[in-house]
């Protein structure tokens, strides 16, 4: 049942999770976000990907306006840390950029590996669909031809504390 908090990789079974640090992260998910646009609808697609590529026990982060239709935007909790398409943010951040009137932030679970829950979320989008197998594919790469130990920037401050 979505909603509800199980412990479940999603890795797919022919590919154990990629073990990597939050900036190496960071820094392949703002390589492959100049062609793979993960706003407008793909969000959850590429939250999705981050999960199972990088272990994800099926944690996210929505933002929720009361319809239960789709979600405004998702983000993925990978060992504490929230990423969407630009990369490790802060949730005081996604509370600033995201939630006005009536949106708040909500712990959303999907723990079945094609992640038919958290896909089912996406609503009808605004852009191209993401492939998920390129964008995989394209993340895959980008981790290769980050050097060892990449140190990432820290994520952009809203001023709020």
């Amino acid at each position: 049942m979505p909603g509800k908090r199980r412990r479940h990789r999603t890795a797919a079974a022919d590919r154990p999770p990629i073990l990597a640090s939050a900036a190496a992260i960071d820094l392949a998910i703002k390589a492959v976000a100049r062609t793979h646009y993960g706003f407008g609808g793909n969000c959850a697609t590429f939250a999705f990907v981050l999960n199972r590529m990088f272990g994800g026990d099926g944690s996210y982060l929505i933002v929720e306006s009361g319809h239960y239709e789709f979600a405004d935007h998702v983000l993925v909790n990978i060992r504490g840390r929230l990423f969407d398409a630009d990369g490790m943010v802060r949730r005081a951040d996604v509370r600033s950029r995201w939630c006005g009137d009536g949106e708040r932030l909500e712990t959303f679970y999907d723990p079945s590996p094609d992640g038919c829950y958290v896909l089912g979320l996406a609503g009808e989008g605004f852009g191209a669909k993401l492939d998920a197998a390129k964008l995989e594919a394209a993340l895959r790469t980008a981790l290769a031809s980050a050097p060892s130990g990449a140190e990432a920037a820290p994520p952009p401050s809203s001023g709020r504390r």
